[in-house]
């Protein structure tokens, strides 16, 4: 058993790095097995947060392209926008932009030259809520999404101890969205919760 430790211990320190565990092992009291296992955890929980991910990016992207072929008459409505303004060729499809592109037209400047009435897509949204806010919020997820696939750890605290406030967070963001676009949580994510168990 000791010998399949090592094992394990010298395989995970040479594929994910010694820099890229000190984080864990830290946080694990310097036991490097114990170090390992919560490296393992924060991949469940990237795992899991990615199915949100998945169905939020596809949504918000069909309620703006909806939105804005209805405004502007024109199922090509990227090339009504400023190369330099979306980052983008004005040719290129929608299905192909990536999660990146659709929060920033909710930026100040995008958002006015898309006509400043791209938050009416959230239907449901309290009154108050500026499209600031929306956009802070969908920041945050776009943010917490990159963390995610450059494998980043996101269940830490800004001490470096293991915490799963941030991807509360995420999820109370993402599935907020989701109810004031106008959906029904439990049929649009049939899955279970997040599995934010302590390590």
């Amino acid at each position: 058993m000791k010998d399949l430790k090592n094992i394990l211990e010298k395989n995970y320190v040479n594929s994910v790095s010694s820099k890229r565990l000190k984080t864990y092992i830290d946080a694990a009291e310097h036991d490097i097995f114990s170090g390992i296992k919560l490296y393992q955890k924060n991949i469940t929980l990237s795992s899991n947060c990615l199915r949100y991910i998945a169905i939020f990016e596809v949504t918000l992207r069909n309620e703006i392209d909806r939105f804005y072929i209805e405004k502007f008459q024109k199922t090509n409505w990227i090339s009504l926008f400023p190369k330099e303004m979306i980052r983008s060729s004005s040719d290129k499809e929608i299905e192909k932009m990536n999660l990146g592109f659709w929060v920033h037209l909710f930026a100040p400047k995008q958002f006015r030259e898309g006509g400043q009435c791209l938050h009416q897509i959230y239907l449901y949204r309290p009154k108050g809520v500026s499209p600031r806010e929306l956009f802070n919020d969908l920041l945050f997820i776009l943010n917490f999404r990159n963390r995610i696939a450059h494998h980043e750890s996101i269940c830490f605290n800004k001490k470096k101890e293991f915490s799963t406030d941030s991807i509360r967070k995420f999820e109370e963001i993402i599935l907020r969205h989701l109810v004031w676009l106008g959906y029904d949580i439990p049929a649009l994510i049939y899955f279970k919760r997040l599995n934010l168990e302590s390590k």
